[in-house]
């Protein structure tokens, strides 16, 4: 499995708001800053982690972007999955009737065993087991 920029950039975004958790709301600049991201892309990948609820956004001067909830009630999974157009080893091991040779493959056992053990790898990964990490 490979993740985009996506994934690895909106993680690192997720990472700093994490830090930041219970301050006030982070600037899109700020967010800049520690990532190395342009505002524009900032700005797409904020977008999609808002559809999820995972980040919220607070207008006005002193406005910017919170996590929804604790670094700790947030997994690596729901971020990935929230960003990446496909998460998984390959498209059959994680979407069932993708593929019309399912039933006979003989290497999909092996995808889907790599895939089911790489997502409960994530989900038992927080935000702030991250955080914590750096």
């Amino acid at each position: 499995m490979r993740l985009s920029t996506r994934g690895r950039y909106g993680l690192a975004a997720m990472i700093y708001l994490g830090k930041k958790y219970g301050d006030s709301p982070v600037s899109l600049n700020e967010i800049s800053k520690y990532t190395g991201l342009s505002n524009n892309y900032l700005e797409q990948l904020i977008r999609e982690l808002k559809k999820e609820k995972l980040v919220i956004s607070v207008r006005g001067v002193q406005g910017g972007y919170l996590l929804n909830k604790p670094p700790q009630d947030i997994s690596v999974a729901e971020i990935l999955e929230c960003l990446e157009e496909f998460f998984g080893t390959t498209e059959c091991s994680a979407v069932p009737g993708f593929c019309s040779r399912e039933n006979k493959c003989p290497s999909r056992v092996i995808w889907t065993e790599m895939y089911d053990k790489m997502i409960e790898s994530v989900k038992n990964i927080s935000l702030k087991d991250l955080i914590d990490k750096e």
